[in-house]
């Protein structure tokens, strides 16, 4: 597939981003651009050592609407996003490369494999992640302010290879993550008229556990395993919990 806008989202991320931008390498035939959030660290530095656009917008607390706002900057139909922590592989590359230019597909999904703490995770939530990245921007939009979706207008397809995923190094930047993004989820939830349960927020998270740590064998992964379904079912627990901290007559917390 020839033009092709590779959009890599990119936030305080000097540790991954040039293994991001190498990754796209074995691409033919595109064009490569930084979104930024405001970084605050070398990110800026590195994407112009490899002389690439490098774009400000404010996240502004949707993802959905900042990958909608990036492809307005992308000056192709076709845009590929690859978020600073993921890298492509050689295979997903060979896949992407073989598309053709006139494909009548809305979009195409890819299979993420999340590393965590060194350990490829292979079970539990995490285990069989699918992602929609390559999307022509004429046949749909993003829908969600967090763990954004494709909305497509068309058809969906496939691909082979992987997008290697490498979230979370560290415990602290772990509940970061889990504490902004269960805000937003439960924000969403208040304003789309979802009201809070206790049973909700007492019984959910701890069947989400079991579920994917024992059900779909998230304990398989080790001590990696373990960390992961805790840390998704205790994000579980905070956006019920937020939730239920909300009344009509209470302002929501600040983001």
């Amino acid at each position: 597939m020839h033009n092709v806008t590779v959009v890599i989202l990119t936030h305080n991320d000097e540790a991954t981003l040039a293994k991001t931008i190498e990754s796209t390498k074995a691409l033919t035939n595109v064009k490569c651009i930084i979104i930024d959030d405001h970084s605050t660290d070398t990110t800026a530095s590195i994407a112009k050592k490899y002389h690439l656009p490098f774009i400000t917008l404010n996240l502004d607390n949707d993802f959905a609407a900042h990958r909608n706002r990036a492809l307005s900057k992308a000056p192709t139909d076709w845009v590929l996003f690859v978020d600073s922590d993921e890298v492509l592989s050689s295979q997903l590359c060979t896949a992407l490369n073989a598309l053709p230019d006139n494909s009548p597909i809305s979009a195409y999904r890819m299979r993420r494999v999340d590393t965590f703490w060194k350990t490829t995770i292979t079970h539990g939530e995490a285990g069989t992640v699918w992602v929609t990245r390559l999307v022509n921007k004429k046949r749909g939009k993003f829908v969600r302010p967090v763990h954004e979706v494709w909305e497509p207008e068309g058809e969906v397809a496939s691909l082979t290879g992987e997008l290697h995923h490498y979230p979370h190094p560290t415990i602290a930047e772990f509940l970061e993550h889990v504490n902004r993004y269960s805000t937003i989820e439960a924000n969403y939830r208040a304003r789309t008229g979802r009201a809070g349960d206790i049973v909700d927020v007492v019984v959910t998270p701890v069947a989400k556990f079991i579920y994917t740590y024992f059900v779909r064998q998230g304990f398989r992964d080790g001590p990696a395993g373990f960390v992961y379904s805790f840390m998704m079912s205790f994000h579980s627990f905070l956006v019920r919990a937020k939730l239920y901290q909300h009344t009509d007559t209470t302002p929501l917390w600040q983001e």
